[in-house]
């Protein structure tokens, strides 16, 4: 049987080894701690399993007899022993793509118990995005309670806010160049500008934005070609033309579906054309075959682990004609031939 017990203790040395010989003595085995520190004492947190004949009397007992204050007790399930950290950035993630489940995220996070409003509960408010998010328990919340919940709030409000920050789209066509070491901080703002889901769909991860050091070793790791707008950056194909070629892209948000995509394609596989690649291949979702095609590329089509990957072969596209490491950065790339 899992029971989640949460306890102040005395801030001294020995008064936790005193309640982890209590519980090894009684055949209770302690599967996780949380220390939450304060001035003059201390509030653990442990998940334990105790013998299924145990009860939630027997338990508190054990933990007043070790020293234990205001101790609380209630059955739990595995799901307690998920790392602290693992489950807040999960919860921003999921809070990111629906807001409205805020308050339900952080009533898990902490432990919250809407069922008893009778009883004399504790009141923790987290502004979330526009949201004021109230959870309330039994157990009083901790500083370090306070101060996550907090940080969780202004994280899910950046992320939020980030999802609808883009450039605007004006009528200017982009243009086309390869990048140069220069564009970091212009990719960067970029990132800014592009949703976490955009951002999960090119790096497999849910970012905010893109650091500039992963930014910079994109540049390196190979040629790469942006699309412009008016002295902004709005999309990326990095190219990789050690091993087997593949090219990644990634387009903000307000650009999708204007064509900047199929461009940056077309081009990558004429510049990989001009390495000397015979194919070109391309991972993402279902959008990596309406590029392709858009593109004009045809390609082998297979699944890997649910992501599309598409093999296309560069036996009629066209090589990029001019010196490509010569003109790093200084003029748009030559138009494709008729």
């Amino acid at each position: 049987m899992l029971w989640r017990v949460r306890t102040t203790l005395d801030d001294r040395p020995g008064s936790l080894a005193l309640l982890a010989g209590r519980c090894g003595f009684g055949g209770v085995n302690i599967l996780s701690l949380q220390v939450f520190p304060g001035v003059d004492s201390v509030t653990d947190e442990l998940v334990i399993s105790a013998p299924e004949e145990w009860g939630v009397t027997g338990v508190a007992e054990l933990v007043e007899t070790a020293g234990g204050r205001d101790v609380s007790v209630s059955a739990c399930t595995a799901h307690a022993l998920v790392d602290a950290t693992t489950r807040y950035l999960l919860a921003a993630r999921h809070v990111v793509t629906d807001p409205s489940s805020a308050e339900e995220a952080l009533t898990d996070l902490l432990d919250g118990d809407e069922g008893q409003r009778g009883a004399l509960l504790s009141e923790l408010e987290v502004l979330v995005g526009a949201t004021t998010v109230t959870v309330r328990r039994t157990a009083p919340f901790t500083d370090t309670e306070r101060a996550r919940a907090t940080a969780f709030g202004l994280l899910v409000s950046d992320m939020i806010d980030a999802e609808t920050v883009t450039l605007a789209v004006t009528g200017d066509e982009p243009v086309l160049r390869l990048a140069t070491a220069g564009d970091a901080l212009a990719l960067v703002r970029m990132g800014e500008r592009c949703s976490t889901r955009t951002l999960d769909g090119r790096f497999g991860a849910p970012l905010v934005g893109i650091p500039v050091r992963m930014v910079r070793r994109l540049l390196a790791e190979g040629p790469a070609l942006v699309a412009e707008v008016g002295g902004e950056i709005v999309g990326l194909a990095t190219l990789t033309t050690t091993g087997e070629p593949e090219v990644s892209l990634l387009v903000e948000d307000g650009w999708q579906g204007k064509g900047v995509g199929t461009k940056l394609l077309g081009t990558s596989a004429r510049l990989a054309k001009a390495r000397g690649a015979l194919e070109l291949v391309l991972r993402g979702g279902e959008d990596v075959v309406r590029l392709s095609a858009a593109s004009g590329l045809m390609g082998r089509l297979r699944q890997n682990n649910g992501e599309v990957v598409l093999t296309v072969s560069l036996r009629r596209v066209a090589p990029l004609l001019q010196n490509v490491e010569g003109a790093v950065g200084l003029r748009p790339l030559d138009p494709a031939p008729a």
